[in-house]
C-alpha cells in the first residue's frame, strides 16, 4: 500500500476499513469517488453505479 499519495479525507475511512478487515470483520465501503482509494488496499463500491459480479 502506498498511502503517501492518498487525499487526507480518504485516509481516515480507509484506515478504519483496513483495520476492520484485518480483524476479520465484514465490511463494505461506499464512495461516490472510488478512485480516491487507489493505493489504500480498499476497493469501495460506488452506490450510483450498477455493478455486477461474476461467480
Amino acid at each position: 500500500m502506498d498511502w503517501r499519495d492518498v487525499d487526507r479525507p480518504v485516509v481516515h475511512p480507509a484506515a478504519i476499513a483496513w483495520h476492520a478487515l484485518k480483524a476479520g470483520e465484514p465490511l463494505t465501503v461506499l464512495s461516490l469517488e472510488p478512485e480516491l482509494y487507489v493505493g489504500t488496499g480498499i476497493t469501495p463500491l460506488n452506490p450510483t453505479r450498477t455493478e455486477t459480479r461474476e461467480t
